[in-house]
């Protein structure tokens, strides 16, 4: 019997959020892709962030496994019980229908509901033979489609989780609990603690900082609110 368990380690411990990390291959800053990542020969399926480098591994390519696209908005804190009951049922059905072969030069895969043309040296050069093939297609895009998702924001810097208060606002929320951004001494543990904390409250259910140094953040956003004091 096939088996396409999930090779991740403590799924039953994630996050909403789990896989949200920044992709350092783009331009403006936003989230790597997530995948799931099917090695047919194997049996292995794995959760994994992806930079966004329009690479393709030599076992993709060759057939030997498949990477199916996640939501970015995936409930993680879920999604291992959704794939248990509705993703690897269709995995091990499918794995019925694969089969490797090497041609000379490399290990490839195929399902048998596949066939290759002439030229089988070119990859993607192949034709559907039966409906079985849309079948399972379609299984996939349902079952992908309909992941369970979460609300929760991603934000890359305290400015743009202020970004309609704007600093005043952080200024606001600090003094509510007895922190004067302007004159805190932020080298103080305690003190920096707590404005962490209040800064960064509801982190965790309704947003989540992506690669955020908080501490070195609010320091530089006291040195900019008090040279705008300054000026005025």
């Amino acid at each position: 019997m096939s088996n396409f368990d999930l090779t991740n380690k403590d799924v039953e411990y994630w996050e909403k959020a789990e896989f949200w990390e920044s992709d350092p291959m783009q331009q403006n800053q936003s989230l790597c892709s997530i995948i799931l990542y099917v090695d047919w020969e194997s049996e292995d399926v794995t959760v994994e962030t992806q930079m966004r480098t329009n690479s393709t591994s030599m076992r993709v390519w060759n057939g030997l496994a498949y990477e199916y696209g996640l939501p970015v908005d995936t409930d993680f804190k879920e999604f291992h019980k959704y794939y248990k009951e509705h993703i690897q049922p269709i995995l091990q059905e499918m794995s019925k229908y694969f089969e490797s072969h090497w041609d000379g030069s490399n290990w490839k895969g195929k399902f048998k509901f596949i066939e290759f043309k002439d030229d089988a040296d070119e990859y993607f050069n192949y034709h559907l033979n039966t409906e079985k093939e849309y079948e399972y297609v379609q299984k996939m895009e349902d079952v992908l489609f309909n992941v369970p998702t979460h609300d929760m924001m991603y934000y890359f810097s305290l400015r743009d989780l202020y970004e309609y208060g704007g600093m005043r606002q952080l200024a606001d929320d600090l003094k509510r609990e007895g922190i004067d951004i302007y004159t805190a001494d932020l080298n103080d543990n305690a003190i920096m603690q707590r404005a962490v904390n209040t800064v960064t409250w509801n982190e965790g259910y309704e947003y989540k900082l992506i690669d955020v140094d908080v501490k070195d953040e609010l320091k530089e956003i006291q040195e900019e609110l008090r040279e705008e004091i300054e000026d005025d």
